[in-house]
This record gives structure tokens, C-alpha cells and sequence, in this order.
């Protein structure tokens, strides 16, 4: 008699290890600078939401860094604008008030008070940074306190994939 019914699968004895389970040293060492990205994309703190969302496709990022007179002042990401836009705004179910929404400034969406590392930080230092403040991003700073880049969850999570495939030697 032939079952239609799916097979169980076969069962693992034992713990399985993940890949990187007997390398606990493996991103011993590493900085932020060999993870974070440079081409960073900012934003005027005047720029209304409607363009922030535009450059957050155009560029196929989340985060932005905010600019006030040559100055990065706080961090916008695409997380904020969700949340101060109508889910109307720019369907063809908007009204007015869906699409005044758009015109909200960035300023009222981002958030000031940074946290940032330096440069020379430990990919762990960041990694709990943003796990322990309950963000998503943490500007990088050299040591002139100038932004040169940003580190992201998902950078810290390529970074950590990379060195398990293909292991730092000292």
C-alpha cells in the first residue's frame, strides 16, 4: 500500500553542533572597521519623510544618518518612518490626512541620542552595544569623533558568517 502521508524525518542523536561551535575565539580580535560600512547615506534634518522613504529604496538601505548643517545629528531608520507614516499615504485609499503624513519632517522621526563606538571597537563590543540599547545600528567614529561608518545587525551577522567560513588566522 503506497501512504500519501510524509515520511518522518530521520532523528539526530545527540546535540549538533552549529558551525562555529568549537571556535569560540573565532572574531577574537576583529574591529568594527572590518565589518561596518563606508558608503554612508545621509539625510538633511529639513528632508520630509516622503524623500526619506525614496532614498531608503534607492538605495536598498535601513538606516540613514541625519545632517544638520554638515553635522551628523541623529540616525533615521526605515523602522521610524514606517511608524510616523499613514498606512494610507500614497495608496489610492489616502485622504489628506494619509498624505500630510508624508510631509512630516525628518527631524520629527529621528533618533538624537546616538550611540556610537569607535573604530578600534571589538565586533562584541558592538554586538552587545546594540543588543544591550535595543538598536539596530551604531554610527563609528574615528578618533576625531567624525563618522567614517556604520555597523548594523545584519554587518555584524555577515562578518560573523564570513569568518566562520573561511577563519582569521593571526
Amino acid at each position: 500500500m503506497r501512504s500519501d502521508a510524509p515520511r518522518p524525518r530521520p532523528r539526530a542523536r545527540g546535540r549538533v553542533a552549529a558551525p562555529w561551535h568549537n571556535h569560540d575565539d573565532i572574531l577574537d580580535g576583529v574591529t568594527v572597521s572590518k565589518v561596518m560600512s563606508t558608503d554612508l547615506k545621509t539625510i538633511s534634518a529639513e528632508a520630509d519623510l516622503q524623500e526619506a522613504r525614496a532614498a531608503f529604496k534607492r538605495h536598498a538601505i535601513h538606516h540613514l544618518l541625519v545632517d544638520d548643517r554638515g553635522r551628523v545629528v541623529g540616525v533615521l531608520s526605515d523602522r521610524d518612518v514606517v511608524r510616523r507614516l499613514s498606512p494610507y499615504a500614497g495608496t489610492a485609499a489616502a485622504q489628506r490626512r494619509d498624505e500630510d503624513t508624508l510631509r512630516r519632517k525628518v527631524f520629527q522621526a529621528a533618533t538624537y541620542a546616538l550611540v556610537a563606538v569607535p573604530h578600534t571597537a571589538l565586533v562584541q563590543e558592538a554586538a552587545a552595544t546594540l543588543l544591550e540599547r535595543g538598536i539596530s545600528s551604531l554610527p563609528i567614529v574615528d578618533d576625531e569623533d567624525r563618522v567614517v561608518g556604520i555597523v548594523t545587525t545584519r554587518d555584524l551577522l555577515r562578518g560573523m558568517l564570513a569568518c566562520t567560513v573561511a577563519p582569521h588566522t593571526p
